[in-house]
This record gives structure tokens, sequence and C-alpha cells, in this order.
């Protein structure tokens, strides 16, 4: 019996397959491969996202400065308007009997001392009808660090009377932002009620004044008694006196002066669309301002809005609104027409320098003696623009580090920026405002605004 061999294979024989992993040096090599993409990938997506956050910085300053500059825009416009005309001066009309034109007087005769708390519409301790000047109409300061000249709040120019006391400059929660000038501008809204008639003298009084009994008119007037004035008006001719009462359809007057004899309520020119409107409640004021506020997305620091305040109705009210923020600085320069017809730009601490000799004069029938004209101040009344400029910056830190350069009208010292030089805020270390600068973008806006009530 045969048998068969048996074959057996040999390990390590020719054509057997063999298993191995990588080498050290092949891991090593794939683990730098993978970092170096990796740092890229996040290198990459850190330039996106500071790209993206200075974009989205860039678009909130644009937009929050465009909306800024049109609401200042809008109330500057409507400075020192009153019904179909303006407060200013110079209005020709045709006297009595012919003859030839001569400038008659916009601008409001007071037939009372509003010198009380509740009218608040002018200067104090007059004893005699008195013109009441566009002065009182436009109030700013130029603000440093610690102090604003013309200071704000004022006695009897206006602002004092305008608006209660404004929040005192500093670096806190709350606080008027240093360096940053105010404004206050006053302007006559609503539509009043039409004056039908004006009955007969009542002596020391001034003539009743019948007005259309519409209801929706009469709501709108919203008269209490002894407590309102009343400003008539007829779009050349204006009268600011103190009502009793009224009476079914007639606007009863006491306590004024009465110097104009039986003159007093008895301009309006009926065919002129003459309305009476309740002075207390539709002179509006408008202050604008900049103030601090706590950052809501980050505690430890602040950041500059502006503000503006309007202060009318009953008992004189204020509501203050936060318009945007990131306005980091805010300047206002007055086109001022001198008494030669040239024009200038100043800062509030050289309008209210200006010297009668150097404004523009009144109409002379509003001279002496016939009705003084009272001021605070002549240079408000030669105001014809005002160039806004703000400084923005993007809120938020969009930048890398703190020294991106930035160029604005006024150095951070306060002096005009008269070569154009740029500033580091990282060389600057503590801002105007006296905030810390932050890695924020910054951008001047600037817009001149000329005055619609200017007819000089």
């Amino acid at each position: 019996m045969s048998s068969k061999p048996v074959l057996h294979a040999r390990i390590g024989a020719p054509g057997a397959r063999r298993s191995q992993g990588f080498t050290l040096v092949e891991l090593m090599v794939a683990v730098a491969l993978s970092l170096v993409i990796m740092l890229g990938l996040v290198s990459i997506m850190d330039t996106v996202g500071v790209v993206n956050r200075t974009q989205n910085g860039m678009a909130r300053l644009q937009e929050n400065g465009r909306f800024a500059m049109q609401r200042i825009a809008r109330d500057l416009r409507a400075a020192s308007m009153q019904h179909c005309s303006t407060f200013n001066v110079a209005a020709s009309i045709l006297p009595p009997g012919g003859g030839t034109y001569q400038d008659k007087g916009r601008s409001p005769i007071s037939h009372f001392d509003a010198s009380a708390a509740n009218y608040r519409l002018g200067p104090t301790g007059q004893t005699a009808n008195y013109f009441l000047s566009t002065s009182f109409m436009m109030f700013g300061s130029e603000c440093g660090a610690s102090t604003c000249v013309p200071a704000v709040n004022l006695a009897n120019r206006g602002s004092d009377r305008f608006s209660a006391a404004l929040p005192a400059m500093g670096t806190a929660n709350g606080s008027r932002g240093r360096g940053a000038d105010v404004l206050t501008l006053r302007t006559l809204l609503g539509e009043g009620a039409r004056v039908t008639n004006v009955t007969g003298f009542v002596a020391g009084d001034g003539a009743p004044v019948q007005i259309d009994m519409n209801a929706a008119q009469l709501t709108a007037l919203g008269f209490l008694g002894t407590e309102d004035a009343a400003l008539v008006t007829d779009c050349s001719n204006a009268e600011i006196a103190r009502i009793t009462t009224v009476d079914a359809d007639t606007i009863q007057f006491a306590g004024n002066f009465g110097g104009d004899g039986d003159d007093m309520m008895a301009r309006p020119d009926l065919l002129g669309d003459a309305r009476v409107f309740n002075l207390q409640r539709d002179l509006v004021t408008v202050t604008y301002y900049l103030r601090l506020k706590t950052d809501p997305n980050d505690a430890s620091r602040r950041i500059s809005s502006l503000v503006r305040r309007t202060k009318s109705g009953a008992g004189n009210t204020a509501t203050t609104q936060e318009l945007v923020e990131g306005v980091e600085r805010l300047d206002f320069l007055y086109g001022v027409e001198d008494n030669l017809g040239r024009t200038s730009y100043l800062t509030a601490t050289e309008v209210d320098a200006l010297t009668a000799a150097e404004c523009p004069p009144v109409p002379w029938d509003l001279a002496a003696p016939q009705v003084q004209p009272v001021e605070a101040a002549c240079g408000w009344r030669a105001v014809k623009s005002v160039e806004v400029l703000m400084l923005m910056n993007t809120v938020a830190d969009v930048t890398v580090s703190g020294d991106e350069e930035f160029r604005y009208s006024f150095l951070n010292n306060g002096n005009a920026n008269v070569t154009g030089a740029y500033e580091n805020p990282y060389t600057l270390g503590t801002l105007r405002n006296g905030l810390a600068p932050g890695r924020m973008l910054r951008r001047e806006m600037r817009m001149l605004v000329s005055l619609r009530g200017y007819n000089y």
C-alpha cells in the first residue's frame, strides 16, 4: 500500500502576503499635515468672522449716522416755525390807507410777563409789551471736558425756561457725554382753532377772540383756563396773551399789560387764515445731547448715544428718546449773518458773544418807542444755517487692535482740526468723552441745514 507524501508550506515562502501598519515617521508626517490644514481652516474662519463683524459694524455705523442726521435736520428746518409763517421778522405789508410797503414783525408781541414756571415762554421781569425775539427759539452750548459756554440751563436765556436741568457731564451710566455740544430748538406744532371774529374791546384786556366751535379743534386746543397762554396769528402778525376762560365760543383775556389799548387782539386779519393756539402745549421744545449708558452686552463698559428730549404740554413735561447708539462726538457750527450781510460759521460760544452792533437790525417798527425787542443774545437771532458734525463708531469692538486711525473736524483736545490730521485711538488712550477707545472703527458725518424760519 502506497502512501502519498504530505506537503508542508514554509513560512515566509515567496508569494505569501504580509500585514503591517504605518511607521512612526509616516504617522508624524500625517499629523503635521493635519495640523497645518486645521490651522489654515481656523485662520480662514477667524478672518471671515473679523470681516463679517467689520462689515456689520460699518453698516450699523452708516445707518445710525444717516438716521441721526435726518432726524436733526427735520427739527432744524422746523425751528422758529409757526402757523404758515415763522417767528422771525421782516414781512412786508401795505399799511392802512395805502402808501409804501413796510416791514412788519412776524415774531409775536407778548402782552404779559411770562416769568411764572408754568409759562416758560420767554424773558422774565417785563413790565410792558415786548417783541419775543427768535433768540428764545434756538440756544446752543459748546462743551468741553467739564464746562459748557454758554452754560447749559443758563438763567433767562431760554434753556432754563425751555427744559429742566440736563444731566451733568461725566462717565457714569446716565451722564451727559463730555465734550459734546448741546442744542435746544422750539417750534409751534398743531393746527389750532380758526378765528371767526374779534369782538368788542375790553379795557385793559383787549378784544375777546371768537373761535370756530369745531369739537375736534377745541379738543386739540385743550385750554385749561387761567394757567394758559394763547397765541393768535394770521400768518403775518402774532400776539401772545394770558387767557381767563373759554366761554362758549369766545376766548377771554385777563391779567395782561394792555399797553396797546384797544389794538390788543384786534390785529388778526380774518381773511388770512387767522388761528389761535394753546401756546404752552403747542410750542414744543427739542434738545439734542449725548448720553452715556451701560453696554447691554458688556456691563463693564459704557457706550455713547444720541438723545432727543422733547418738552410740551401742561406742566411742561419731558420725554427723553434715545435715537441711535455709537455717536461719540457731537458738534454744531452756526452760520450767522452779520450786519453787513456776511455769513460766518461760529461755535455756540462765539455766537453768544456777538454784540448788537454785529447782529442784523430788527425792522424799524419794532424799535422803541413802539414795542421793545427783548432778546437773550442777538447772535442766536442771526443764525441762518447750522452745520452738524458727528463722530460715529461701530459700538462693538470689531477690529483686532485699537490702532485704527480716524479723522474728525475737531481734535481730541477740542481744537479745530485745521490740518486734517488723523488721530490714533490707541495713542490717545482716553477719548474726549472720557471713555476708553476700544477696538472700534470711526467715521465723521457732516450735514449743512438751512433754517426755513430765517427770513431777515
